[in-house]
């Protein structure tokens, strides 16, 4: 495995994968890091037969711009000679701008969404760095509620003047450094009479001069009726025999007030309830909940 690479992933159908860390001193079945060879072992091969692996890596530091790696492979086999294969690959200098959207997972009819666009620059310095966002069609664009952006109705032109309506959004940032990050936000109202279940979807990009520029998008649900996430955790990954397990267990509500809620939680097979802390009243249920 070159330098400034680290293996994800090896995979050979038809032999046994091992591994060496030292430099190929010696391979044990065990993928841990740092590896520095990978051995594929077969017991035979057939006349004509072909075999094929893949190996997936990950560049895990920052090298100069048009760096090459370079990466060898030797097959060997009784009574024979060995033979080296090898292929580049060039690192590019171009900055790499990444981009995520965020927004509600749902509002009821007439509501305010409110997006936040964050961004980083994983590279090199990047120049005239361009945030642009298209509004959606369902939902109208909240006066002042983008700073320092520029608005158009048409994609093409931009002005600095919110003239409605307005259809695209867009932040300038003159320079931004490798590894800067930051955000910008914008709130839109939803239209009334839209219908039960409709998805809004909202869609940002990032670009720059000479750079790798990215999207991202995100999609609201409009609702009459509440809708819940529920998230649970664990605080611990592994556990001993008579161990003990705390589980957490987080909700939340988005649109329209929920009456009557319940959570119920199914006790794993193989544990035993040992103590819960609800915010509401519990009840327990001996016969697997009927």
């Amino acid at each position: 495995i070159p330098q400034s690479l680290q293996l994800l992933s090896a995979s050979d159908a038809n032999g046994s994968i091992t591994y060496s860390h030292d430099g190929g001193l010696t391979y044990d079945p065990f993928s841990y890091s740092p590896i520095t060879q990978i051995k594929i072992t077969r017991a035979s091969m057939t006349k004509d037969q072909i075999g094929q692996a893949i190996i997936t890596v990950q560049l895990i530091s920052d090298l100069d711009a048009d760096t090459t790696i370079t990466n060898f492979s030797t097959i060997t086999a009784t009574n024979t000679d060995p033979k080296t294969a090898s292929c580049q690959v060039l690192v590019t200098g171009n900055p790499t701008l990444t981009l995520k959207k965020q927004g509600a997972v749902a509002v009821n009819q007439g509501e305010t969404i409110t997006y936040t666009l964050s961004y980083t620059n994983t590279r090199k310095d990047a120049e005239n760095v361009y945030i642009t966002d298209q509004l959606p069609g369902s939902a109208t664009y909240i006066p002042a509620s983008a700073k320092n952006a520029q608005f158009s109705q048409d994609g093409i032109s931009y002005t600095d003047f919110e003239a409605p309506p307005v259809k695209y959004i867009r932040w300038r940032i003159a320079s931004l450094e490798k590894n800067q990050t930051g955000s910008v936000t914008f709130a839109v109202k939803v239209a009334n009479l839209l219908s039960d279940g409709t998805i809004i979807t909202n869609t940002g990009t990032i670009t720059a001069d000479g750079a790798i520029g990215s999207s991202s998008s995100c999609e609201t649900r409009v609702s009459s009726k509440p809708v819940f996430t529920l998230i649970k955790s664990s605080t611990k990954g592994t556990v001993t025999t008579d161990g003990t397990i705390t589980y957490g267990l987080s909700w939340k509500n988005f649109c329209v007030e929920a009456n009557n809620l319940e959570i119920i939680d199914q006790i794993p097979t193989d544990t035993t309830y040992f103590s819960a802390e609800p915010q509401g009243s519990i009840t327990y249920s001996h016969d697997n909940g009927i």
